[in-house]
């Protein structure tokens, strides 16, 4: 790296290091499956965006990144707001919690939401929730 000559006041020595992570999965014996085990829906007060707390469940026996989107409908259906799921990184056994802000504004009423969880490799987890603005 480099040398510091001999003097007083501070040195800071920096030591650097690469490294990877290698996710080795056996052809025939992964099971990716997973489980949306909560979605809480936290309506705007004040300055404070939409939020969509959700919590996974990884019931699988390999590391799963949650992903996904939403989007906010009217009673009509019309798509208010749509945006991307904020990613969940999970291992075998484990159960995450992510968060997902919206920075729109709706007015007062009653919409529905759906979300659409990506859990990979072409399976997806669908839920509708409500959300009321008063």
């Amino acid at each position: 790296m480099g040398t510091a000559t001999s003097e007083e006041g501070v040195n800071v020595l920096v030591a650097g290091r690469i490294g990877a992570l290698f996710f080795i999965q056996v052809k025939g014996t992964v099971d990716r499956s997973g489980e949306v085990t909560s979605i809480r829906l936290q309506a705007p007060e004040g300055n404070k965006p939409v939020e969509i707390l959700s919590t996974f469940q990884n019931k699988g026996n390999v590391d799963i990144t949650l992903g996904g989107n939403f989007l906010i409908m009217d009673a009509e259906g019309k798509v208010l707001g749509r945006g991307d799921l904020s990613k969940i990184y999970t291992f075998q056994g484990a159960t995450e919690s992510g968060k997902t802000q919206w920075v729109g504004r709706l007015p007062k009423g009653s919409y529905q939401v759906l979300i659409t969880y990506d859990l990979g490799q072409g399976k997806t987890q669908v839920e509708e929730e409500t959300l009321n603005i008063s």
